[in-house]
């Protein structure tokens, strides 16, 4: 028995590759963007990624630390530091 070729999951009749890949403005400006992106190279990559990860915490931390700035009195928060 011969399967059936229209099962339903390609469409018929087929639409032409070339149809999705004439080239456009946006394919040139989206590789210019990609190649300018990668130019930046992993250690850029690398250390923006740290730093996106370690934002949370950070922001945790001063808004924990703002709360208790607000708690214990606004004048403490602006006092001038002591000079040495």
């Amino acid at each position: 028995m011969k399967p059936d070729r229209n099962s339903g999951l390609v469409p018929d009749p087929y639409p032409p590759f070339a149809s999705y890949w004439a080239p456009t403005w946006q394919h040139f400006w989206g590789t210019l963007a990609s190649a300018a992106l990668l130019s930046l190279g992993a250690p850029f990559w690398f250390n923006l990624l740290k730093d996106l990860s370690n934002l949370r915490p950070t922001l945790a931390k001063k808004q924990a630390q703002e709360a208790g700035a607000d708690s214990d009195g606004a004048d403490q928060a602006w006092a001038p530091a002591p000079s040495a």
